[in-house]
């Protein structure tokens, strides 16, 4: 809604720029016929709606991002950033809610909708009012009329002939009808015209009819729906009516060959007499008093101007054609991860760019030399390094991480990699601050410390992992890389993300002071977890996990795991943490974590090589592996034949739908937050009779929801059993109670 609401302001603004602009250069070349300058303001109309639709296309897919320049600009200006629903702004080194921006975009949002309800209400009244009209109208009588339209009609090439009608309820020509054209004259006017008249007034309104202009205000309507609050919206349209009657007029005049002075009478009387009011939805030859002022001096203007084509109607073409493509801002969307790091440059390779120095107590000279190091480094191309002679703790030097918006949820990952040289304390520091931007907590990240000033802790590149709990009441974080006390210690490669809540928590180190990481699989230590590899293959490595001896007397069901992300064996605690909390011993399971083989070192590579969409250095491909896989485990334990399934998440959800077409052991399976595309696979009819469990969230920005309603309107069409469950929190086990789910959609799946 937010997104929305501010695509619209930005797109009118924008919008009224241009208008401005383009009417000032209409204003300094008058010689524009009256046909181009319709055609540049209906473009002018449509431009900034179809804008909009595509960008909100592009956000909604995530193909592309389309914004105006004045958005980005404006954006970049105040430091503001948004994430989902919230707005934040970046002050003092990190992104803080506005926490005000929410409510009044929600009441911007209201009273757009209230608006453009009211306006499309308006406007159906008009144009059902337009076709009662036409319907309670009756067929003229006067052939003379009827000749003249039949030869107008001709002349203009108008394919449909209009239904021609009289009418006591209008006071001047009209037609009306979008799918079918209506002229409707007041009753007996034609009988007080001379053919000249008529042929004029006929003239008209065939202009209008031959050039749809019905039709192009059905979807002006629609802008001025949309941009209702906009100005600009009114003077475009206004400008382009105007524009469409003064072309009618020369038409009306080169046809009928009537004096310009006569016909601008014959308006005149036709205006005077009219008291209905003008309905947006019809044309007529006759509009109101300023448009018809407007019209007449057309008139002078055009029997002493030639009506060409000129080299300044090209030249303006142009120049406004310019103006409508400058505005906007074209760029491929932010790539998106399900390990999104909000670290800006956590890796130091531009340099200090997106940090901030400071010190503790504020202003202190810290007696630290700091900087980035291009000689040592974990990865890439530098690394930041504190160096410090003072034997003493305080006071302390640190950098602020600029953070992309976030939006906390339970827990917080931190992952840095720190080299230490007799560092007394350096550490990673986490603030927490709560709606008025002030730090309610503080917590360690990553701690690497000797045990006192003097003694420090010495150890090469070395990963520090923790998971910490977000406290209540939290809007957003600071992350504070610091140097304590003497030494040096080098930082790299800094990541800060929200996960699961369900995630396990982990302390920064232990109590030990040697920079030992607390064992982050200590709540699993008792899930049996054997690694094998498939056909004594070393690439098809994976983990047998929850086999206990002889089982089940029909056997082991058997669920293959393809994990998300990179798919490798750092996701094995998670694994086994779903045998041991979604309690699936006791329902006879066993599971075989698929490793995926690394082929390509690439950050974008395939993580799960499909038939279909594979890479060249692929030595086998996915479907192969997971058959393999149960060949395997079937040579070792006994399985149940009739409850093997698979589970694959995020990378490996594409994967994980083509093992169901592929693996004729496979009875169901159970896909999570995954792209779908059908032209990827062959027949989905091979799945037929199988079962497929889809698990997605309304509010994933990776994998968008309609991915997973494609997959499941195709499998069903296939004559898949097909079960959809949607859960908030967005991409990731975010529910806040990942096992019960994933224990529901396995219940699900044994219960064919």
């Amino acid at each position: 809604m937010s997104e929305f609401i501010i695509r619209v302001l930005s797109f009118a603004f924008t919008a009224a720029i241009m208008a401005s602009l383009v009417s000032l250069c209409l204003r300094f070349t008058p010689g524009i016929p009256p046909k181009n300058r319709a055609f540049i303001w209906l473009v002018m109309s449509f431009g900034p709606l179809l804008v909009l639709i595509a960008s909100l296309a592009g956000l909604v897919t995530g193909a592309f991002n389309l914004v105006p320049i004045f958005e980005s600009f404006v954006m970049r200006t105040l430091h503001v950033g948004r994430f989902g629903e919230a707005i934040f702004q970046l002050r003092d080194g990190y992104w803080q809610p506005i926490t005000a921006a929410a409510n009044i975009l929600q009441a911007l949002f209201i009273v757009w909708a209230v608006g453009a309800g009211l306006l499309l209400i308006v406007r159906g009244y008009q144009l059902f009012l337009a076709q009662q009209f036409s319907i309670w109208a009756e067929d003229t009588q006067d052939e003379r009329m009827v000749h003249e339209a039949q030869l107008l009609g001709e002349s203009f090439g108008v394919a449909s002939k209009p239904k021609i009608r009289e009418s006591h309820l209008v006071r001047s020509p009209l037609v009306v009808g979008i799918l079918r054209f209506t002229l409707l004259m007041p009753n007996g006017m034609s009988r007080t015209l001379t053919d000249e008249e008529l042929r004029a007034i006929l003239a008209h309104e065939f202009s209008h009819i031959a050039k749809h202009d019905t039709r192009m205000l059905a979807f002006l309507i629609l802008n001025e729906c949309v941009f209702w609050f906009n100005p600009a919206t009114w003077l475009v349209h206004r400008e382009w009516a105007t524009c469409r009657e003064l072309d009618a007029d020369q038409e009306a005049i080169v046809r009928s060959k009537i004096e310009p002075k006569r016909f601008a009478s014959l308006l005149l009387s036709i205006v005077t007499s009219s008291r209905q009011p003008w309905l947006q939805t019809a044309i007529g030859a006759t509009r109101d008093f300023k448009a018809l002022k407007t019209r007449l001096l057309n008139m002078k203007i055009s029997s002493q101007q030639s009506n060409r084509f000129t080299f300044r109607t090209a030249t303006t073409m142009t120049v406004v054609g310019a103006l409508l493509l400058l505005p906007w801002q074209i760029s491929k969307a932010a790539p998106t991860s399900d390990e999104t790091n909000l670290v800006v440059n956590g890796g130091f390779e531009s340099g200090l760019d997106s940090w901030t120095v400071g010190s503790m107590p504020d202003g202190a000279t810290t007696r630290v030399n700091y900087g980035v190091d291009t000689n040592e480094k974990h990865s890439g191309k530098a690394s930041f390094k504190f160096e410090k002679k003072n034997l003493s703790y305080f006071p302390i030097q640190h950098i602020v991480a600029k953070l992309t918006p976030h939006k906390p949820t339970r827990r917080l990952e931190t992952i840095c990699w720190i080299k230490a040289n007799n560092a007394g304390k350096a550490t990673i520091s986490i603030a927490f601050n709560d709606s008025t931007g002030q730090t309610s907590d503080m917590t360690w990240g990553a701690y690497a410390s000797g045990p006192s000033a003097g003694q420090g802790i010495t150890h090469e590149w070395k990963k520090y992992r923790s998971v910490i709990e977000v406290p209540s009441g939290t809007k957003s974080i600071g992350v504070y890389v610091q140097m304590y006390g003497p030494g040096q210690a080098w930082f790299d490669d800094v990541s800060v993300r929200f996960v699961d809540d369900a995630t396990p928590l982990v302390n920064p180190v232990d109590d030990s002071g040697k920079g030992e990481e607390v064992d982050p699989i200590a709540d699993v230590k008792d899930v049996p977890n054997i690694e094998f590899q498939a056909k004594k293959d070393p690439n098809k490595d994976y983990f047998l996990i929850g086999s206990k001896g002889k089982g089940p007397e029909t056997g082991y069901k058997l669920l293959l795991v393809l994990p998300g992300g990179p798919g490798s064996k750092d996701a094995n605690p998670f694994v086994r943490r779903i045998w041991k909390f979604a309690e699936l011993e006791k329902m006879g399971f066993v599971i075989a974590e698929l490793i995926a083989p690394v082929w390509e070192n690439s950050e974008d590579r395939i993580v799960w090589p499909i038939r279909s969409f594979s890479i060249p250095a692929a030595k086998f491909k996915t479907e192969e592996f997971v058959n393999d896989v149960i060949t395997d485990v079937k040579s070792k334990i006994k399985i149940d034949p009739e409850h093997i399934y698979a589970l694959g998440w995020s990378s490996g959800g594409p994967a994980t739908y083509a093992a169901l077409l592929d693996a004729p052991a496979l009875k169901g399976a159970f896909v999570a937050m995954s792209v779908f595309n059908e032209n990827q696979y062959p027949t989905l009819k091979l799945a037929k009779g199988r079962s497929l469990y889809i698990y997605q969230s309304p509010d994933d920005k990776v994998t968008k929801f309609f991915f997973a309603e494609k997959a499941r309107d195709a499998f069903k069409a296939a004559g898949v059993r097909v079960e959809m469950v949607s859960y908030p929190g967005g991409h990731g086990f975010n529910s806040g109670q990942p096992y019960e789910d994933i224990r529901a959609g396995l219940e699900w799946l044994t219960k064919r």
